[in-house]
């Protein structure tokens, strides 16, 4: 039961990281040398000695495994969010399969940044409806290219590009299109 709820806080699975607390395990168990050797058996290169439960879930950001660490006050009484940022860049990662940028606007409007990366529990989630589609580390840009999705890749550009550009920026652009030009007009002269 130990090592499931090892593998459960790895995967991001509550059912046996909550039976193995539910049947009186030591939420503060660690892991032993030939415990992290059977584990990386199954999983290769996600376990070492000394790790418990909850730094298992941290190290993969197992945000359902480590909501049952939390106090149930700690839950009760937190205020909602404003905006669910994971949910909408779950779904900005969707979109970029599909022509709709609707998603990836929300997302950037929201506050969303144009450069996240996916992280390995975000890409299995995505996974779990198309198999090996999501990878670890891949940023919009990255999957608007692998779609080939140019609408979605021209949202990403402008978002950064919005980013990148100094308040004021748009004035100053002018003004040097206007000096290059004006100097292009007296070398024809």
């Amino acid at each position: 039961m130990w090592l499931d709820a090892c593998i459960g806080s790895w995967q991001n699975d509550i059912g046996p990281v909550k039976a193995f607390l539910d049947s009186g395990g030591n939420r503060s168990r660690r892991l032993l040398d030939g415990e992290a050797l059977s584990l990386n058996q199954r999983i290769p290169g996600g376990f070492s000695a000394g790790l418990d439960l909850l730094n298992i879930a941290l190290q993969n950001d197992s945000q359902d495994v480590l909501r049952l660490f939390l106090p149930p006050e700690a839950l009760s009484h937190a205020p909602p969010p404003p905006l669910d940022m994971r949910h909408l860049w779950l779904e900005a990662c969707r979109a970029c399969m599909h022509t709709d940028a609707s998603p990836v606007s929300s997302f950037l409007q929201a506050g969303g940044s144009p450069t996240r990366r996916l992280l390995a529990s975000e890409a299995a989630e995505l996974s779990r409806s198309l198999p090996n589609s999501f990878q670890e580390g891949e940023t919009l840009a990255n999957l608007a290219l692998k779609w080939d999705n140019h609408v979605v890749l021209a949202c990403v550009l402008d978002s950064v590009d919005a980013q990148q550009r100094p308040a004021g920026g748009e004035e100053e652009e002018k003004r040097e299109q206007e000096r290059t030009a004006g100097g292009k007009e007296g070398e024809e002269r």
